[in-house]
């Protein structure tokens, strides 16, 4: 499910940064697609206040230096975290369109994770382990 070792350790970070004892579904599924993209991950602190545990106003199209795929993929994560909030371009076909394959199918694991649709296990990395 994630897309690589990377991709969960971003993931976990996200999570040890947010420090909170429970995390609902739909941070799961905001923090999976944060983690799995590059640009947004790159960005995270415009688009995450971790000292208040609250994400950031944003307008469309902010932060100003993603591309449209990211635009995308942050729409998606702000609709699966609260989806009583217009966030501009919130028509799924819209949204889905435009994806290359890998951040499709990140956009659909994520999806999945907000409605625990799938089992959403991560792993603590292992430099022994992971480099034999």
């Amino acid at each position: 499910m994630f897309r690589d070792k990377t991709h969960n350790q971003r993931y976990l970070e996200l999570l040890k940064r947010w420090q909170a004892e429970t995390v609902p579904p739909e941070l799961m599924a905001f923090f999976f697609l944060i983690a799995g993209s590059e640009e947004l991950y790159a960005q995270v602190d415009a688009i995450i206040d971790f000292e208040r545990q609250q994400v950031k106003s944003l307008a469309p199209n902010e932060p100003k230096l993603l591309t449209g795929n990211a635009v995308s993929l942050l729409t998606l994560a702000l609709t699966l975290f609260d989806h009583t909030v217009d966030h501009g371009q919130a028509d799924p076909v819209t949204i889905l369109s435009n994806l290359s394959n890998d951040e499709y199918e990140l956009a659909v694991n994520a999806i999945h994770v907000r409605f625990n649709k799938i089992e959403f296990v991560t792993y603590q990395y292992d430099p022994v382990e992971d480099f034999n």
